[in-house]
C-alpha cells in the first residue's frame, strides 16, 4: 500500500511531521518514500525525541528514520541546496545521504540564476505575489518558452560540457531578467558546475518513475488552496500538488491499494501575498499560534499570516483533491479552548476538544486518522497505526 500525505490548506500544514511520523512505523524495514511535485521551496520541519531537527527540501521528511527518497520526474533539483542538505544531514548522524536520494534523470534542474532573477522579479513587482525564493517559478517559465531546458541527465556529462549548459542558462537568465533589471552574475560558472557534477554523482539518477512496487510513502508539497485548481491566479503554484495528480504517479497495481491523508492546522496560515479569508477575523492572533523562526518574513514572499481554521472553505474545496481518505490535524497542543473556528459564515467558538475535532470530522465528511499534540512523532496519536501504511 501507498499511503499519500497531501495539504489541504495553502502549505505549512505540517506535511513533513507527519510523513516522519508514519515512516517511524516503518523503521524497522527498508522503506521508500516519493515526491512528485515542487523542488527545494519545501521546509518541511522535522524534530526528534532526542532534539535533533532538519527542514527538508529534497530528501525526504523520513530520511532521518533512513528512508529512501525517490524524486518523480514533476519534481525540480537544485543541486546547490541539496548538497548543502546533505552535508547538513551527515552532520546528524545520516551516512552518505545522497545514496539515500533517487533521481529521475529528467527532472528539471534550478541553478542559482533562475533563483536570483526569480526574488529580483518579485522584489520588482508593484502588484506583489510572492515567490518562495527557490527558482521554481523560472524553472517552469523557461521551460513553457525554451526548446531546451536542463534536467538532471545533463549533469552526468563531462564537466566541460555541463559549463556550457550553464552558460546557456546565464544567457537566458539574462534576456529573460534584462527589462526589470537583472544581471546575472556570470564569474562563477565553473564553480557551480563543479558543484553540479559533485552532486551528480553522489546521487543516483535513474530511467524509473518509482520502484516497481511503488514508494511506501508520497510526501505531498504546498497546499491544495494553492493549486492552480482552486486557488485564485496568480497567487497559485506552477503545477498540481492534489492527491489526484499524485495517485496518477503511481504503477497501476498499486493505484487501488492507496490511502490518502490530508493535513490541517488546528488554525489556518499562509506565507505570503494572496486571498486569506481569516484576514477579516477581528480576534487577536494567539502567541501559542506562531512558528517562531520556522517561517520568517522576507521581501520576496512577506509575512507569515495566521487565522481561524476556515472549515468553510476547506469543504467547498477539499473535493477537488480527489479522493480523501483521512484527515491528520497537526498543533492540536496549540489550541485554547474556546477556539475560534470559521463554519456557516460565522466564527464559531467552540468550548473542548471533543466538540472540536467533532465539527472538523462533520463539516468535511472525512475521519481524523491521525492527531499531533507536539513536534516529534512521539507526540501523535492515531486509534489504529497498521492500518495507516
Amino acid at each position: 500500500m501507498t499511503t499519500i500525505v497531501v495539504g489541504l490548506g495553502y502549505g505549512d500544514e505540517g506535511k513533513g511531521t507527519i510523513v516522519d511520523y508514519l515512516s517511524s512505523l516503518l523503521s524497522n524495514k527498508n522503506h521508500v518514500i516519493g515526491r512528485f511535485s515542487g523542488g527545494a521551496q519545501a521546509l518541511h520541519h522535522v524534530y526528534t525525541a532526542d532534539e535533533r531537527s532538519h527542514g527538508f527540501r529534497l530528501h525526504s521528511s523520513g530520511t532521518l528514520n533512513f528512508a529512501s527518497t525517490e524524486l518523480n520526474k514533476g519534481v525540480i533539483v537544485d543541486p546547490q541546496v541539496s548538497l548543502d542538505e546533505m552535508r547538513k544531514l551527515a552532520k546528524l548522524g545520516i551516512t552518505r545521504p545522497g545514496k539515500l536520494l533517487s533521481v529521475h534523470r529528467n527532472c528539471l534542474v534550478a541553478t542559482p540564476w533562475h533563483r536570483g532573477l526569480g526574488k529580483h522579479r518579485e522584489t520588482q513587482r508593484t502588484d506583489k505575489v510572492s515567490t518562495c525564493g527557490m527558482g521554481i517559478g523560472e524553472v517552469i517559465r523557461q521551460k513553457e518558452t525554451w526548446c531546451w531546458n536542463l534536467r538532471a541527465k545533463d549533469l552526468l556529462r563531462p564537466l566541460s560540457e555541463i559549463e556550457e549548459l550553464l552558460e546557456r542558462i546565464v544567457v537566458r537568465t539574462e534576456d529573460d531578467g534584462f527589462d526589470i533589471g537583472y544581471r546575472p552574475p556570470t564569474h562563477a560558472v565553473h564553480r557551480i558546475a563543479h558543484e553540479f557534477k559533485t552532486w551528480a554523482e553522489e546521487v543516483d539518477i535513474r530511467d524509473l518513475d518509482w520502484q516497481i512496487k511503488g514508494p511506501d510513502i508520497i510526501e505531498g508539497s504546498q497546499g491544495l488552496l494553492i493549486s492552480p485548481e482552486v486557488g485564485e491566479w496568480p497567487f497559485v503554484t506552477k503545477t498540481s500538488v492534489t492527491a489526484a495528480s499524485a495517485k496518477a504517479t503511481l504503477p497501476f497495481h498499486h493505484f487501488k491499494k492507496s490511502l490518502t491523508i490530508g493535513v490541517i492546522r488546528a488554525f489556518m496560515t499562509r506565507h505570503g501575498y494572496g486571498p486569506f479569508n481569516p484576514d477579516s477575523w477581528e480576534g487577536k492572533t494567539p502567541k501559542k499560534w506562531t512558528d517562531g523562526e520556522d517561517n520568517k518574513t522576507n521581501t520576496w514572499q512577506s509575512k507569515f499570516r495566521y487565522g481561524p481554521l476556515d472549515l468553510q472553505i476547506l469543504k467547498e474545496t477539499v473535493p477537488n483533491h480527489g479522493k480523501i481518505d483521512g484527515l491528520a490535524i497537526t498543533c492540536l497542543d496549540r489550541v485554547k479552548y474556546p477556539h475560534p473556528v470559521h463554519v456557516n459564515n460565522e466564527i464559531r467558538k467552540v468550548k473542548s476538544e471533543e466538540e472540536f475535532l467533532d465539527l472538523v470530522e462533520t463539516e468535511l465528511g472525512i475521519p481524523i486518522l491521525i492527531k499531533s499534540y507536539g513536534k516529534t512523532y512521539k507526540d501523535k496519536h492515531a486509534s489504529n497505526e497498521n492500518e495507516l501504511v
